[in-house]
């Protein structure tokens, strides 16, 4: 492995990181810096999504109404010049804030992205997550 390969792997590895980190932090304005503006994402259960306005929306939305905790680890990539293939399996520990008693669950699965090389950097250019795991609920 080159040491370009090494550093692209790391770069998109971060990426996965400082994604997660924004939406943990709920810092939605980092979120420019991780998404192309063109970005699409697909998620089970969930419509299509064009566009970073749309989508930090959608995360907003739902982020805003739970209080969630990702937990990321093994991760891939392969990488073709100036584009790539990346995954990462989740852990995902969302508590809805709604309601009079606060419901917990787990969900297990895969963030699925391709990315491109921009001047600033590796960007998603599609994000998509997947469940791999069972759903358990129980009440906090």
């Amino acid at each position: 492995m080159s040491d370009e390969d090494t550093r692209d792997r790391a770069e998109i590895h971060d990426l996965f990181n400082r994604y997660a980190d924004a939406i943990a932090g709920r810092q939605w304005e980092l979120l420019d810096e991780v998404f192309t503006e063109d970005v699409t994402s697909t998620s089970q259960g969930s419509p299509g999504i064009e566009g970073r306005t749309a989508l930090v929306s959608r995360h907003r939305d739902v982020i805003e109404r739970s209080g969630k905790i990702h937990l990321l680890g093994n991760y891939t990539a392969t990488i073709d010049g100036d584009v790539a293939e990346a995954s990462v399996r989740v852990r995902v520990y969302p508590v809805s804030l709604e309601g009079p008693g606060h419901l917990y669950h787990k969900i297990l699965g895969s963030f699925r992205a391709r990315l491109i090389r921009t001047g600033g950097g590796w960007r998603f250019r599609h994000l998509s997550m997947g469940r791999s795991g069972k759903v358990e609920w129980a009440q906090v």
